[in-house]
C-alpha cells in the first residue's frame, strides 16, 4: 500500500512538473506573439508618418471612412482598414 502511495506521489509529482512547463512555454509563445503584432503594428503606422491631416483625411474618404478625429485616430483608423 506504501508504494503505491509513493507511486502516486512520484506521479503527482511529474505531472505537476510537466503542467507548470507547459504554462511556461504558453506564456512564451503568448508573450512572443504579442511582440510580433506590436511590430507589425508599428511597421503599419509607419506609412501614415508625416502625413498631414488632409493627407489622412483623403485618405480615409477614399475607403469611405470617416474623417474626423486626431491624427493618431485618424491612423489608427487607417491602420486598422489595412488589416482586414
Amino acid at each position: 500500500m506504501e508504494a503505491g502511495n509513493t507511486l502516486t506521489g512520484v506521479v503527482r509529482e511529474q505531472a505537476e512538473s510537466v503542467g507548470g512547463l507547459l504554462r511556461e512555454q504558453a506564456e512564451s509563445v503568448s508573450g512572443l506573439a504579442h511582440e510580433q503584432a506590436r511590430q507589425v503594428h508599428h511597421r503599419a503606422r509607419e506609412r501614415y508618418e508625416g502625413k498631414t491631416k488632409a493627407e489622412l483625411s483623403d485618405l480615409l474618404d477614399r475607403r469611405n471612412l470617416p474623417k474626423t478625429g486626431t491624427v493618431d485616430e485618424l491612423v489608427d483608423r487607417l491602420v486598422e482598414a489595412d488589416t482586414k
